[in-house]
C-alpha cells in the first residue's frame, strides 16, 4: 500500500527542504518543527534516501499491531468506571492498586491515554500565569495578527466587515477581505491569500469572537466546556488544526494592538480612495485593495524584520482550499438526498462509476470561499445536483432547510 504523507509530514518536508536549500539554519529548522537536532538529522537523511516518502512511518498502510487490544482496554476502562472511579480513584492509583487484575499486561500510559479517550479522567486544570507585554516577533511569519473591523467603508450609509491579516514582526500586510457580514468563509477568504502567496505562518492570533471560538453557553452563564463526546471547535479551528498552525487567542483589544491600530489608517485612507475612484461595490472595492491599496499600504508602513530568515513554509502538494472551507459532516438519506440545515443545502447525489448506492453513506461537504460547494465520499467527490425548496414535496422528503433570507425581520 502506498505511503501517503500526513499534513504534519507535509509541513516537515517542506521547512527541511527550505534547510537544503541554504534558506535555513539547523536551529531555526529545531525551533519551527520543534524537534531535537538529532531528530532533524535523521529525518533529513531518510529524506536523502527515500525522498518525501521517507518522513512516513513505516508501518503505515500495516495493521495495527495493538488491533487485538480493544478487548483489553474494554476491560480495563469497566475495572475503572465500576470499582475505583466512583471513589476518586486518580489513574495513577487506579494503575497500583488494580493492574494485577487486569486480564494481560498494559503499561501505565496506555492505561491513561484509554482513560482520557473514554471520558472517565479529566485534565487537571493549571493556575494562571502571570502576564506581561508581549515584544514582538522577531521573523516575518513567525506570527500573523488577524482582525475583523465594522465600518462604512463603501460610503453606504450602512456598517459592513473588513478582515485583514497583519504579520506581527514587520507590519505588512497578507491579507485583505471586505464582506457584507463577518463570516467564517470571509475569515477563510483572507487566509487563503496570505497562505496562497507566503505559506504557512507558525502561529496565527486572534480574538475570542465567535468565528474563531466557541461562545455560546449553557445553563445560567456556564461555559459549554470540551468532552470526550463534544469537541466544540469552530470551522476556523478546524482548518487551523488541519494545517499545522497554532491559534493563539488575546484576552483583551490591547494584546493585538498592532492590528487594531492599523484599521485607524484603513479608515482614514481607504474610505476617501474608494470615493475619489467612485467604488461602491464589494467585488469591485475587493479588487482595489488587492491591487492597488494593500501594495501601497505595504510600501509605506511594512518595516523590515528584527532577523532573518523567513518563518512561512511553503507547502507543495496540498490544495489549501480542501481544508481553508466549511466543512460538515452528514449522511445520504436512502433516496440519495443531502438534507442539511447546517450547512444551508439541499442536493441530490448523482450515479457513480466507483459505487452502486450511496445510501446511507457519511460524506463532507465543503464549502468553498469562492462559493463553490463539494461533496466528498473517503477521499472522493461525488456529483451531485442542487435541488430547489419546492423538490421536497415531490420527493416527499419533508421540510427543507431554512431559507437564510427568510424569518428575519
Amino acid at each position: 500500500m502506498e505511503r501517503r504523507l500526513t499534513m504534519a509530514e507535509a509541513i516537515e518536508f517542506a521547512v527541511i527542504e527550505q534547510y537544503r536549500a541554504g534558506k535555513l539554519n539547523l536551529d531555526d529548522v529545531c525551533e519551527r518543527l520543534q524537534l531535537h537536532r538529532a531528530t532533524v538529522w535523521r529525518k533529513i537523511q531518510r529524506i536523502e534516501e527515500q525522498g518525501a516518502v521517507g518522513l512516513a512511518h513505516g508501518l503505515r498502510g500495516r495493521p495495527s499491531n495493538a488491533r487485538g487490544d480493544s478487548e483489553l482496554r474494554r476491560a480495563v476502562c469497566e475495572l475503572y468506571a465500576k470499582e475505583y472511579g466512583p471513589h476518586g480513584f486518580n489513574a495513577a492509583h487506579f494503575y497500583e492498586q488494580a493492574r494485577e487484575q487486569f486480564p494481560s499486561s498494559v503499561g501505565y500510559a496506555t492505561v491513561v491515554r484509554w482513560l482520557k479517550a473514554e471520558g472517565l479522567r479529566q485534565r487537571t486544570r493549571k493556575g494562571v500565569k502571570h502576564r506581561a507585554r508581549r515584544p514582538r516577533k522577531e521573523a516575518f511569519g513567525e506570527m500573523l495578527q488577524m482582525d475583523t473591523s465594522i465600518h462604512d467603508w463603501l460610503g453606504w450609509g450602512k456598517n459592513i466587515a473588513l478582515v485583514t491579516t497583519m504579520d506581527d514582526a514587520t507590519n505588512h500586510l497578507c491579507g485583505a477581505h471586505l464582506a457584507l457580514t463577518d463570516t467564517t468563509l470571509a475569515n477563510l477568504t483572507v487566509l487563503q491569500q496570505a497562505f496562497t502567496t507566503y505559506g504557512l505562518p507558525q502561529s496565527l492570533y486572534v480574538d475570542r469572537g465567535p468565528v474563531y471560538k466557541v461562545t455560546r453557553t449553557g445553563g445560567i452563564g456556564r461555559i459549554n466546556q470540551p468532552t470526550y463526546k463534544a469537541s466544540y471547535v469552530t470551522q476556523f479551528r478546524r482548518a487551523l488544526d488541519e494545517l499545522g498552525v497554532e491559534l493563539i487567542y488575546a484576552y483583551s483589544p490591547q494584546a493585538k494592538g498592532r492590528v487594531e491600530r492599523s484599521y485607524g489608517t484603513w479608515q482614514g485612507r481607504l474610505v476617501p480612495e474608494l470615493a475619489k475612484n467612485g467604488v461602491k461595490e464589494v467585488a469591485k472595492a475587493n479588487a482595489y485593495i488587492q491591487e492597488v491599496f494593500m501594495p501601497h499600504f505595504n510600501a509605506r508602513f511594512a518595516a523590515p524584520p528584527a532577523s532573518l530568515p523567513c518563518k512561512f513554509a511553503k507547502i507543495s502538494g496540498v490544495d489549501l482550499s480542501m481544508h481553508l472551507a466549511e466543512k460538515h459532516h452528514v449522511t445520504i438519506t436512502n433516496d440519495h438526498i443531502i438534507s442539511s440545515t447546517k450547512a444551508g443545502l439541499f442536493l441530490k447525489i448523482l450515479p457513480s462509476a466507483h459505487r452502486a448506492s450511496y445510501a446511507k453513506a457519511k460524506v463532507d461537504i465543503l464549502k468553498h470561499t469562492d462559493g463553490s460547494i463539494s461533496v466528498l465520499h473517503k477521499g472522493e467527490r461525488l456529483k451531485f445536483e442542487h435541488l430547489q425548496r419546492n423538490d421536497f414535496a415531490a420527493l416527499g422528503a419533508g421540510a427543507p432547510p431554512p431559507d437564510p433570507a427568510e424569518g428575519k425581520v
